[in-house]
Formats: structure tokens, C-alpha cells, sequence
């Protein structure tokens, strides 16, 4: 009946042109609150809607600035590349431009390099020119002592990169995959 007369006064059905006490009954009648709540839930629903545009739209951007920044490059064929020639995050960068080419082997190295960079950082290891791997497993373990749980995916990473590079392992995706999760593990455990 409500909506009956709703559609009474919105069309004037049955209602003078004049401003009679009829006139005004219906008007009186009308729910205006429930009209207030619906306005209200179009306003908010309009606000929620061009808000999640606003941060999809952001965070694309934000995406798109962080895969377009260029990495430095370096020679990682080189036997000078050091470790702290890029930071952790520019490591990982390369690796994951050199996965998307399929150049495996070159990502190999530079997750292996951001590893190191990673406990250069957290001042667990000191890099050196003239350090092996073995230098740097050993240093580590000594530095964490009672801490120890970084040390066997750091070693693992080393096996796995010295097999590949030096040796005459191929590189596949699952040593990749292997490298990027050891790496996490010793980021977690290395970082403060």
C-alpha cells in the first residue's frame, strides 16, 4: 500500500493541484527515512566503488614503475662481480628479468649474489676478493653460532651454484626454484 502511495504522489494520482490538507497527508505519509537510506547507500556505494578504482589504479602503477626501473647492469660472466655491486634487491631484479629470458644460468648466479648480499648486509659475512664460498659458509657459522638456522639453505645455495656454474650441472627450474626459496629462508633468518 506504501508503494501505491508513493506512486500517488509521485505522479499525482487522485491529488489536487492545490496545496489542500489532502495534499499534504500524503506527503506527510511519504518515507522519507527510507528514501534518506537509500540516497545514503547509492552515496556510499559510489565512494566504495571509485576508491577501489583509485587503489587498483595505484597499485598497477606502482607495479608497473617497479618492473619498469632499470637495473644496472653487470657482467655476471665476469669472475670480478661482486656481491655488493648491486643491493639485495637489484639482484633479485636481474634474476627474475634473466628467468623471464629463459638465461637460467646467469640467474643462478645472481640469486647466488644476492644471497651474499643479504648477509654482507647484516654484517654476517665480509666480502672479499679473494674469499671462496667455503670462506663465507665458514664465517657464517661461526657469526651465528646458537643461530645457526640460516646455515644449511646457505649451504645448499652454494652446492647448488658451485654444481651449475663451475661443474656441469644443468640449470633447471626446480634448482631455481630451490635457489629463490633457500634465499628467502636465509633472508629470514639473517635479517633482524
Amino acid at each position: 500500500e506504501s508503494l501505491a502511495h508513493f506512486l500517488d504522489w509521485l505522479f499525482g494520482f487522485n491529488q489536487k493541484h492545490n496545496m489542500s490538507g489532502n495534499g499534504l497527508k500524503n506527503l506527510s505519509k511519504f518515507p522519507w527515512q527510507l528514501l534518506f537510506l537509500i540516497l545514503l547507500a547509492i552515496v556510499v556505494g559510489c565512494l566504495i566503488f571509485i576508491l577501489v578504482r583509485y587503489f587498483r589504479r595505484q597499485g598497477s602503477q606502482s607495479m608497473a614503475v617497479l618492473t619498469t626501473v632499470p637495473v644496472r647492469t653487470v657482467d655476471l660472466e665476469a669472475d670480478n662481480v661482486r656481491a655488493d655491486d648491486l643491493p639485495e634487491d637489484s639482484w633479485l631484479s636481474l634474476a627474475h628479468q634473466l628467468i623471464e629470458r629463459g638465461e637460467l644460468r646467469l640467474a643462478l648466479r645472481a640469486l647466488y649474489l644476492a644471497t651474499l648480499s643479504v648477509l654482507a648486509r647484516s654484517q654476517l659475512v665480509r666480502l672479499g676478493q679473494a674469499k671462496s664460498n667455503r670462506d663465507y659458509l665458514l664465517e657464517l657459522t661461526r657469526r651465528l653460532q646458537g643461530n645457526a638456522a640460516a646455515v644449511p639453505f646457505f649451504r645448499e645455495n652454494i652446492n647448488l651454484f658451485e654444481a651449475s656454474w663451475y661443474g656441469t650441472h644443468a640449470v633447471t627450474s626446480a634448482i631455481i626454484k630451490t635457489m629463490q626459496a633457500n634465499h628467502q629462508q636465509v633472508r629470514n633468518h639473517a635479517t633482524p
